[in-house]
């Protein structure tokens, strides 16, 4: 089903790839969308700099190389969204749900993510200086990894430890849980890599 907004005499049409409707590509759009149904919507390489999509649908949206600087996304869910190369500088996401979304290269430097839920979220490559961050979150080809601030413990499958632990054990926990060697090596950059965040954000 096509979905259609009206905002100060402009009607615009979102294509919905759920639902295998019309494409057509998504300009100009107005920037008042608070709570909008966006489910699925082709936003890519959008202009969003400043909207508002303060509690939005967004599930499944398509994002990727969108400009959302400044977007108030507030209590957005945008659960499995593709916000591939998106940018999110100083963007408002307290409180907003990022489960399984995919934020792979995505500029959320000064973006303030306090409250997001980021449970199975991809960072990988992302850019995060000046987060307020509760929660970290990576995908990894076996298991998912979550890095929690206030237990200063990461979990990668069942298994939580503090980074020191993991640091001096992972190469074990890895042959105890049947990792590869390659397996084993992508994981150790994982960690490595959410140590430098932990670090920049005082996480660790």
């Amino acid at each position: 089903m096509s979905q259609y907004y009206l905002y100060k005499e402009e009607t615009v049409k979102i294509y919905n790839k759920i639902n295998s409707d019309l494409i057509i590509k998504v300009k100009n759009i107005k920037k008042d969308l608070s709570g909008a149904d966006l489910r699925g919507a082709d936003l890519c390489s959008a202009d969003l700099c400043s909207a508002d999509l303060f509690g939005a649908d967004l599930r499944c949206a398509y994002l990727s190389g969108a400009d959302l600087r400044d977007a108030d996304l507030r209590d957005a869910d945008l659960c499995s969204a593709d916000l591939r190369g998106a940018n999110l500088f100083g963007s408002h996401l307290s409180g907003s749900d990022l489960r399984d979304a995919n934020l792979s290269g995505a500029n959320l430097s000064g973006a303030n993510l306090s409250g997001s839920d980021l449970r199975g979220a991809d960072l990988f490559g992302s850019h995060l200086s000046k987060n307020k961050i509760d929660i970290f979150s990576l995908k990894g080809s076996m298991h998912q990894m979550i890095y929690i601030k206030h237990l200063r413990q990461l979990q990668i499958g069942c298994e939580m430890h503090n980074v020191d632990y993991w640091l001096d054990y992972y190469e074990k926990i890895g042959i105890e849980n049947d990792y590869t060697i390659e397996q084993i090596a992508e994981y150790k950059e994982h960690i490595d890599y959410i140590i430098s965040i932990g670090k920049e954000h005082d996480m660790l």
